[in-house]
């Protein structure tokens, strides 16, 4: 897993917020949130796409929904 899910859970809460506006089906929002963390984008997007996020909407959707038990059982 390329992201801890401490990172993880800020980008699901950044996403809930961000996407107020409507999602532009790129993972436009997504990969600037992995940029202003200092983390690796070729890594991570890569990975949501394989949890079934390809968009910022895919990502809050389908990898939030995998992952948000895991997220509060350990962070």
């Amino acid at each position: 897993m390329p992201i801890s899910l401490v990172h993880l859970g800020q980008l699901f809460d950044h996403l809930d917020i961000e996407l107020g506006d409507g999602c532009d089906h790129t993972p436009r929002i997504t990969t600037a949130f992995i940029t202003n963390k200092d983390l690796s984008p070729e890594n991570i997007l890569p990975w949501l796409q394989d949890q079934g996020g390809f968009c910022d909407c895919e990502i809050l959707a389908n990898v939030e929904e995998s992952w948000e038990g895991e997220i509060s059982k350990n962070t």
